[in-house]
């Protein structure tokens, strides 16, 4: 399969797309459900460094991993489950509408 690349920010961090819209491909949408991942350095008391969230949006559904690869095992592992659970309950579950992300930047407002 041939691969898009986008750049990041991060230079840890390769955005990796298919070179097909699985949504022009009925039979693709049918076999997985795809969710959007935000990943964010935690900066707080408590966690080393190298500490990521990963949070899903959709679903209001986070998690956290060491490193970029251990949050997306956590946060994969915690989809696998949280589907599995919603299945089991004949639940439905919500479809991510398209989504955009960017990021801007504001001038610090205050001076001192």
């Amino acid at each position: 399969m041939t691969r898009s690349c986008s750049p990041s920010r991060n230079p840890d961090v390769t955005v990796i797309r298919p070179a097909f819209d699985p949504v022009d491909h009925e039979w693709y949408t049918h076999l997985m459900d795809r969710f959007s991942i935000l990943f964010e350095e935690i900066r707080e008391p408590g966690f080393p460094a190298g500490w990521y969230y990963a949070i899903v949006p959709t679903l209001n559904l986070t998690t956290h991993g060491e490193g970029l690869e251990g949050a997306r095992k956590a946060v994969t592992e915690l989809l696998q489950a949280w589907l599995a659970e919603k299945r089991a309950n004949g639940e439905e579950i919500r479809r991510e509408p398209d989504v955009f992300f960017t990021q801007i930047e504001i001038p610090d407002a205050v001076q001192v």
